[in-house]
Parts: C-alpha cells; sequence; structure tokens
C-alpha cells in the first residue's frame, strides 16, 4: 500500500515535480536580480518570505501537485481494489493523508533546496549570522528561525492539502476542485492586501510569517503568532478529516453517479 501511494506521488507525478522546480527557479532567479548585497540567510529568507510566493504561488503549486490523490484512484476504479485488499475505508483516507504530510515536508524541503541551489550558482555568499541588511534581528539565529518556517509551512501546506483532498472527493470534479482551492488561496492574498482582519481567518495567513515574527520588512498583524498559526491548523486539518471520514463511508468508490 504505502509503496502504491509512493509511486502515485515522486514516480506517477515526476513531471509536476520538473514543473514546479522550474517555477521556482525562475521565481528565485528573478528575487536574485531584486535583493543586492545579501548573504545566503537573506536570500532564503527574502524569497521563501515574499508575499507573492508565500500567500499564493506555493499553495497553489502544491495543490498542482496533490489534487487529485484521491479522486485518481475512484476514477481509475482503483479505489475498490485497494480498499477490498486492505478491508478498511478508513485506513484509505488515513493513508490518503499521511501522503499529503509526506507532500508537504518533501515540498518545503525542494522549495528550500531550490532557493538554495539558485544562490550557489549566484555566487550568494554563505555566513552564519545576518547581515547587516537583514530584516530580522539578531535575537534569533537563522537556523532556528528557518526551522520555524519549515514548521508552520510544512502544518498549513498539510491542512491545505487535506481540504483539498476534502474538497475533491465532496465534488468528485477535478477541476471544480482546483477552482475552489485557488479561490480560497486567492482570497488570502488579496485580504492581506485590503484587510488584515479577514486576512487573519485565511489559511495562508498562517504561513506568513512576517506577519507573526517581529522584522523590518512588515508590521505584525494582530492575532496572528507562530503558537496561533499552530492550533489554527490543528482545528482546520481535524474540521477536513472528520468531513472525509464521513463522505468516505457512503462514497460510492467505483466512480459511478
Amino acid at each position: 500500500m504505502l509503496l502504491f501511494e509512493y509511486n502515485q506521488l515522486f514516480m506517477v507525478r515526476k513531471w509536476r515535480w520538473v514543473t514546479i522546480h522550474i517555477i521556482l527557479l525562475t521565481f528565485s532567479f528573478i528575487v536574485t536580480v531584486i535583493q543586492h548585497d545579501s548573504n545566503y540567510w537573506d536570500f532564503l529568507f527574502g524569497t521563501l518570505l515574499q508575499f507573492f510566493l508565500c500567500l499564493f504561488l506555493l499553495p497553489v503549486l502544491f495543490l498542482f501537485l496533490i489534487n487529485d490523490l484521491i479522486i485518481r484512484d475512484i476514477n481509475n476504479h482503483l479505489a475498490p481494489l485497494i480498499i477490498t485488499r486492505i478491508n478498511s475505508r478508513f485506513i484509505w483516507i488515513m493513508t490518503k493523508i499521511v501522503m499529503v504530510a509526506i507532500a508537504a515536508f518533501c515540498f518545503v524541503i525542494f522549495a528550500v533546496f531550490t532557493v538554495s541551489v539558485v544562490s550557489f550558482i549566484r555566487g550568494v555568499r554563505f555566513e552564519w549570522a545576518w547581515s547587516n541588511i537583514a530584516i530580522f534581528s539578531d535575537e534569533i539565529s537563522p537556523p532556528i528561525l528557518l526551522l520555524i518556517l519549515l514548521s508552520i509551512y510544512w502544518a498549513t501546506l498539510s491542512a491545505i492539502g487535506v481540504f483539498s483532498l476534502f474538497v475533491s472527493i465532496l465534488t468528485r470534479n477535478l477541476p471544480l476542485s482546483m477552482i475552489i482551492g485557488v479561490t480560497v488561496i486567492l482570497l488570502g492574498f488579496l485580504y492581506w492586501k485590503t484587510d488584515l482582519t479577514l486576512f487573519v481567518w485565511t489559511p495562508t495567513a498562517q504561513m506568513y510569517l512576517v506577519a507573526m515574527y517581529p522584522n523590518t520588512y512588515s508590521e505584525l498583524v494582530e492575532g496572528l503568532s507562530v503558537h496561533s498559526s499552530f492550533v489554527y491548523n490543528l482545528f482546520f486539518f481535524l474540521i477536513n478529516f472528520i468531513g472525509l471520514s464521513l463522505i468516505s463511508r457512503d462514497l460510492n468508490m467505483a466512480g459511478e453517479s
């Protein structure tokens, strides 16, 4: 079962991973033109926390990667065979959720790796500390802040991924589920510019570290913190997990209307 899911995530979707890599490479090269006199840590955080990448591009690319994890099995008539073999719809759903979490972890590490490759190609200097143009203070070391960043990115993308699975199995329509997911992401992006009160309640806001941690790039947003981000993602995950579990109990897994 796990080998099958691994193949679905990495082998069947290998061209999606390649597409994501090319897009992130292109974006990172554009950022190197904008940022001057920065070291590795400045460039890494400056790229990953760029509001368009963080609030729109990364979540959309992640949806592009995992949106059909469940519906692909149903439409290809694989779901009945898998469920018959493991004798549990709940285990089937749980396996998909675990794969979303694994995909989110690999996706985040992949993004950091891609930005790091660009910094190496462009000759960005490596230092252990922040430079004099860093947006964060010396009170926290770059590796510790990177660990926090990776954690909230992983938690947020995992929760968004489970939401995507819920919407896809609810609508049984891949284009529609993708449109709904992108619309939710777009609302967070737009609210960041128009209404911070509503922005706090959007899923993507939970991965915008510069709105949670003191810096010189952006003002902090009231109601957002690293702690509240994890709490929000936990509840968002649980709500969609319950929805997935309830729907899957009576779902026609053969893909019939």
